[in-house]
């Protein structure tokens, strides 16, 4: 176990500080001029007592008067603005009092999914209070903020000045910007639709984004169309991915203005499945019908026939009173795939029966399950054979 005494020195006497028995010590306004030093004191492991005493230190200095004209840190530049030039972005602000040697500037692109403001310029290395950022993209979204810089340090951040570098302008003579631009998520697509500017139109440039993959920038994903239809469809898709468009129309002198933005969401394919039953118990040995009706979306370049598998499971027994499986009911669609061949491509209905003579009587729950061009879908179905009947609730499990 070690011991501390912290000792001073005036040069000619060595004097204990009383109560500095710890291993460190802070300096006190008495010790300046004087020389610090410890005596450290233990047994050593044959049960002698040891002393050792540190060399000195050099005489403490004198603290500088706290009113003197020392370096402070700048306070912080105010009111930063961004003004889009053709040659990049030009930032100004109002320079804070005191000395200032330089400024450091900060930026996000919050398109690019940065989270946080980086050093984008470290040191200006003058006072001027305007920067030019000539490293822009026409379309994104711009964050800065801006630190003084003096001797002392990096002072106090200004306020946050945000900006959208705009796009190019269109062409002179070149078609005014298509309206009523709109992206619709359908099975395996994205329907684009616009409404044509007036004059000549020849084709239509379209620009794609995906923000959710952090791209910097809407890109020409169709340079030219080349044709008046003001819908197109996108089938590069992915089911849950975000994606952003523009579209510009085209004629003869050039490329016209931008749309407005849109942005949509794929969503996978859905089929809506409903049904009817047409009794609400079956009597023993009988059966029961149900009417099922289905709806998808469907472009108009889908096929005019859409082939369906129907199968029908039974895939719990409440109650049976009998030990035989609950396979041996029968029915139309039950236990077997059904192709069924739609023509009707917004809706169609079919009918899928349960029982016969071998189904024992309980309360059973079936799974119908749709699969096709568009997707798949599977549907729960209460069925009470031979008893009362109860209120199920039917789960879509789509």
């Amino acid at each position: 176990m070690f011991s501390y005494q912290w000792v001073t020195s005036n040069g000619t006497t060595d004097t204990n500080i009383a109560a500095a028995t710890d291993s460190t010590y802070t300096l006190v306004a008495d010790d300046q001029g004087k020389t610090i030093k410890v005596q450290v004191s233990f047994t050593d492991d044959e049960g002698n007592d040891e002393s050792m005493t540190s060399a000195a230190t050099e005489p403490v200095g004198i603290a500088e008067d706290s009113n003197d004209e020392s370096e402070t840190l700048p306070a912080a530049p105010t009111s930063l603005v961004g003004r889009p030039y053709p040659e990049g972005i030009e930032l100004q602000w109002v320079a804070p009092e005191g000395n200032v040697e330089g400024y450091r500037i900060s930026r996000r692109k919050p398109d690019e999914c940065q989270p946080d403001m980086l050093t984008y310029v470290g040191d200006t290395g003058n006072t001027e209070t305007d920067y030019m950022d000539q490293d822009v993209i026409p379309g994104l979204t711009y964050v800065y903020l801006v630190h003084a810089i003096n001797s002392a340090g990096i002072g106090t951040r200004s306020n946050v000045a945000h900006l959208n570098y705009p796009m190019p302008a269109a062409d002179s003579g070149a078609p005014a910007a298509p309206t009523r631009f709109a992206a619709f998520g359908t099975h395996g697509a994205i329907e684009l639709t616009w409404t044509a500017p007036s004059g000549d139109v020849t084709g239509y440039q379209i620009l794609r984004r995906r923000p959710q993959e952090c791209e910097s920038a809407l890109r020409v994903y169709v340079a030219n169309t080349n044709s008046t239809d003001t819908q197109w469809w996108d089938e590069d898709v992915q089911d849950g991915t975000q994606y952003q468009y523009r579209v510009k129309a085209i004629n003869t002198n050039g490329i016209g203005e931008w749309s407005r933005d849109v942005i949509v969401t794929q969503r996978p394919a859905v089929i809506a499945m409903g049904y009817v039953r047409s009794e609400t118990s079956i009597e023993v040995g009988g059966s029961s019908t149900f009417d099922l009706g289905v709806s998808h979306l469907h472009r108009d370049s889908d096929p005019d026939t859409v082939d369906y598998i129907l199968r029908g499971d039974v895939v719990a027994v409440l109650d049976d009173d009998t030990t035989q499986p609950a396979n041996q009911c029968e029915g139309a669609g039950l236990g077997e795939d059904i192709l069924i061949k739609v023509v009707d491509r917004t809706n169609f209905a079919f009918k899928m029966t349960f029982g016969g003579v071998y189904c024992n009587k309980g309360r059973y729950i079936v799974n119908v399950a749709l699969s096709g061009g568009d997707g798949a879908h599977i549907m729960t179905l209460p069925v009470e054979y031979g008893v009362a009947a109860v209120d199920y609730v039917s789960t879509d499990l789509d």
